[in-house]
């Protein structure tokens, strides 16, 4: 009879054929070998399918899954409504993860005595593999911690990889399935305002993040998929008010961030007065705590639009010159 899984590893299958072996391949490889490994096929048109019940025939630790296309979020939400671990794990099909990833994040868990173990990653380019060290040191952190993380993306990547967290808390919310960016975020916000979580934070770069070229769509759109991800967010924090007073300042970041990212992409939606309003309602908080670069660029924004795109401009032909020299 086959124990009981103590980690189930949730791996949503997309277009992944090329990629997909690495990933799986480091996961059956774990020195810690108690997990049931769910692949969620969603809809992908190519032989990712296949692969996934290839894997399976050759391990028992595989559980397949087809479904209709409905993207990461809704890949993501079955497999949660189907793990049986206590643990439960995400890593994307074009990842993969260190061998002692499992046994690591266990070994912290059940020796600090918490319900999520978060590491940091290492980003994999096409010739060189860069570690992200916003972690900077291991700690136990509360919730209201791990928000201000969640909030501030200096401080944490906000995606559900590289982190083990106790099913029993994620079983209770669902991915919006309608948001494309920034939907991991909205999920472990309302988590970590949820529930008193205790988080340990660790230093190891135990997740391999693989950097892909961004499509056209994607850039195209991604001012758009913004909006979405802003509105969602203000009415989070509309149905929790705790949250605009425990953490005004990073709400006002966090609300200009997605702002610079929408208007570095379309400095169009500098005309669209929602945009406007929320610049404006949150500059003064902003501006005291943004990056430099950042500051400069939505102090530009502020007085005129084309301010800013000239500063662009200019920065892109310095960038390119020292690049020559």
């Amino acid at each position: 009879m086959m124990e009981s899984p103590l980690f189930s590893i949730i791996v949503p299958v997309y277009k992944a054929e090329k990629v997909l072996p690495e990933c799986i391949e480091s996961i059956l490889s774990q020195t810690f070998s108690n997990f049931e490994l769910l692949l969620i096929n969603d809809g992908s048109p190519d032989k990712s399918g296949t692969l996934c019940e290839e894997y399976a025939r050759k391990d028992r630790r595989i559980c397949v899954f087809h479904k209709n296309n409905g993207g990461v979020s809704s890949a993501r939400n079955f497999g949660i409504e189907r793990a049986k671990g206590k643990w439960v794990a995400f890593v994307d099909s074009d990842d993969w993860l260190e061998v002692n990833f499992l046994e690591k994040m266990l070994n912290i868990a059940q020796k600090l005595n918490v319900n999520a173990v978060f590491c940091n990653c290492s980003y994999v380019f096409e010739n060189e593999i860069k570690a992200d060290n916003r972690f900077k040191e291991n700690k136990i952190e509360d919730s209201v911690a791990v928000v201000k993380r969640i909030l501030n993306k200096y401080e944490m990547r906000s995606e559900l990889w590289g982190k083990i967290i106790q099913k029993k808390f994620l079983q209770t919310l669902k991915l919006k399935e309608h948001v494309a960016i920034g939907e991991d975020f909205l999920f472990l916000l309302e988590l970590y305002h949820g529930y008193e979580l205790k988080t340990a934070i660790i230093t190891d770069h135990l997740y391999f993040y693989r950097q892909l070229k961004e499509s056209a769509m994607s850039r195209n759109n991604i001012a758009a998929f913004n909006k979405i991800l802003l509105k969602e967010y203000l009415q989070f924090v509309e149905r929790n008010p705790d949250m605009a007073e425990k953490f005004k300042q990073e709400n006002a970041v966090y609300i200009t961030r997605i702002i610079i990212s929408s208007l570095k992409k379309d400095l169009n939606q500098c005309k669209d007065p929602f945009v406007m309003t929320m610049l404006k309602e949150n500059y003064n908080m902003a501006v005291t705590a943004l990056q430099k670069n950042e500051k400069r660029l939505i102090q530009l924004l502020y007085i005129h639009p084309a301010l800013a795109k000239l500063e662009q401009f200019v920065m892109k032909l310095i960038f390119e010159r020292k690049n020559r020299t």
